[in-house]
This record gives C-alpha cells, sequence and structure tokens, in this order.
C-alpha cells in the first residue's frame, strides 16, 4: 500500500506540474521512468507467478524444512528483488553510476568516526 500510495503521489504531482505549466520532463527522465516502470512489471510478473502458486511453493518447502513456510515467503521476495535489479541494470534504468551516486558521501559532510557506529 505504502508502494502504491507513493507512485499515486508522484504520478499526481508529476500532473499538476505539467498542467500548470510549472515542469516539463526532458526526454531521458521519461525514458528513464519507463525503463523502472518495465523493471517494476518483470518484478510483478514474477511474484504474481508466486502469489498464484503460493500453495505448492509453500508445500515444498514445509515437506523439507521446519520454517518452511517463512523460508519460501523469504526466498520469493529474494527473487523479487533479484529480478527487479537485474532488469533494472539490463534495461538500464539504473547503472554504475547511478549507485556510485548515491552512496557518495555529500561535500562537505564530517568524517565518520568509530563513535558514529554505536
Amino acid at each position: 500500500a505504502a508502494s502504491v500510495s507513493g507512485w499515486v503521489n508522484a504520478l499526481l504531482l508529476a500532473w499538476t506540474l505539467l498542467r500548470e505549466k510549472s515542469w516539463r520532463p526532458e526526454p531521458w527522465v521519461i525514458g528513464k521512468f519507463l525503463r523502472i516502470v518495465l523493471a517494476t512489471c518483470a518484478m510483478a510478473a514474477v511474484l504474481g507467478f508466486a502469489a498464484i502458486n503460493r500453495v505448492p511453493i509453500e508445500g515444498w518447502f514445509e515437506a523439507r524444512l521446519v520454517f518452511g513456510k517463512e523460508v519460501a515467503t523469504l526466498l520469493v521476495c529474494l527473487l523479487g528483488a533479484i529480478v527487479y535489479a537485474a532488469i533494472a541494470f539490463l534495461v538500464r534504468a539504473v547503472t554504475m553510476s547511478d549507485i556510485k551516486l548515491a552512496l557518495q558521501k555529500p561535500a562537505g559532510a564530517p568524517a565518520a568516526s568509530a563513535q558514529d557506529e554505536f
């Protein structure tokens, strides 16, 4: 629900800004958005398939493990994340430079000390 509300909020904001002519997306923004939607749809397809086949998937794990249902849930979530990341990299919705930029320390930020760890 939080993810859906985030998308709805972003789309409503974009629609309002476009309608008021306060913002016009550049072509690269539209392309990146469509690639993100493609990766999201691929992940949704995998998770939808898992949801349709929930009973046999859970049954297979429950027959072999004590916490089979929980393990199945974790593995399906992990599979969804892997599919999303793989497709996002494949269609260049995310690049290594995007990741490096996201992990970069902001300019002027103080150096981390041992006290910051606790």
